[in-house]
């Protein structure tokens, strides 16, 4: 069965991750919303669960954090072992796959041997 979720529980969770990720990077509040283009008390409210976010407000900070837009919604449960790691094999994954596909569409299939 999905489980539920609340709106809040999607603000947490975003937020907690954009919190995270800015921490791994380094990175303050201020120097993470000069980057993304958003005001510093924008990026401050995500982070603290007060305000959520549109498409064009995700796109810029997964930019702004370098990773891909999705993996501002993993949950916890996925990042508690070494959360570096985790998102270094979240982005090989997608591009293992994204390769395999370009590689499905453009090759040829082998034409049949004459038996």
């Amino acid at each position: 069965m999905i489980n539920e979720f609340t709106e809040g529980d999607i603000l947490l969770l975003f937020g907690r991750n954009v919190k995270r990720l800015r921490e791994i990077l380094k990175t303050s509040q201020s120097d993470l919303s000069e980057v993304a283009d958003l005001s510093s008390n924008f990026v401050n409210d995500i982070e603290n669960f007060r305000k959520g976010v549109s498409i064009d407000t995700i796109a810029r900070l997964s930019s702004a954090l370098k990773v891909e837009p999705f993996q501002l919604f993993l949950p916890e449960r996925l990042y508690w072992v070494n959360e570096e790691e985790i998102y270094k094999t979240d982005l090989n994954n997608v591009i293992t796959s994204a390769v395999s596909d370009i590689i499905a569409h453009y090759t040829c299939p082998k034409p049949e041997e004459n038996k």
